[in-house]
């Protein structure tokens, strides 16, 4: 389905948000090998939450969300990069694809999603498929059962399988978390982050770098899959 280069140069894609919402963070990595040179950015799709991009701690590495005033419009530039610069896209799981899915529908662009479902590859059934033709279910099964609160065939337990160290509190669940409290505490505070505590502003930082995590574990296992 792809070469290890695709894999290399392919864009990678992750939503954040709570349940029962829509996306409220979509953030794109890819990785320049000849530079050495990452590229990341994440748009903030919520418009609740742009205040949230004037504020740029020193542990997000230098990375500042944008706000998107349209994201079927961001979406788009995002196909049209592919196709110009002849880039695979990948992310893992169908979480986005069922969102990209809606957010075509609400933008009336069904062209648009009809490409994502086409080009999109879900890294998790691959990733799955090459722990069995490898003979490494069993390995892979003490990890679920260590930890069963973070169900099987997950990226959280591909990336202790790869050994991607991350960070305890950045673990799953916690990004929802913080962006549902950052969401109230804007509201309650009309917007003003200079109001906001140091607790909240903590946490939201957290869920910026889990969302770098995400985009480039799936990266790292994406290229590990393709070498098989």
């Amino acid at each position: 389905m792809y070469t290890i280069n695709e894999a290399k140069r392919g864009f990678y894609i992750d939503f954040e948000g709570t349940m029962k919402h829509p996306p409220s963070i979509l953030g794109v990595y890819s990785y320049d090998e000849s530079r050495s040179e990452e590229n990341f950015t994440q748009y903030v799709i919520e418009q609740a939450l742009w205040p949230m991009t004037a504020y740029v701690p020193e542990e997000s590495h230098g990375y500042r969300p944008v706000n998107t005033e349209s994201i079927t419009e961001t979406l788009t530039n995002i196909r049209q990069a592919c196709f110009s610069e002849d880039r695979k896209i990948f992310a893992f799981g169908s979480h986005e694809i069922k969102e990209i899915k809606k957010l075509m529908a609400k933008g009336n662009v069904k062209d648009d999603f009809d490409w994502w479902k086409e080009n999109l590859i879900n890294i998790q059934p691959l990733a799955r498929k090459w722990i069995q033709d490898n003979d490494q279910l069993e390995e892979f099964e003490k990890l679920w059962k260590k930890y069963p609160e973070d169900g099987k065939f997950t990226l959280v337990n591909f990336k202790r399988f790869f050994d991607h160290h991350v960070p305890v509190n950045l673990a799953k669940g916690k990004p929802a978390k913080a962006i549902g409290e950052m969401r109230k505490m804007l509201n309650d505070k009309s917007g003003d982050i200079s109001k906001l505590t140091p607790t909240k502003k903590r946490n939201w930082t957290r869920m910026l770098r889990h969302n770098w995590h995400d985009c480039q574990s799936t990266r790292l296992l994406s290229i590990a899959c393709a070498k098989s």
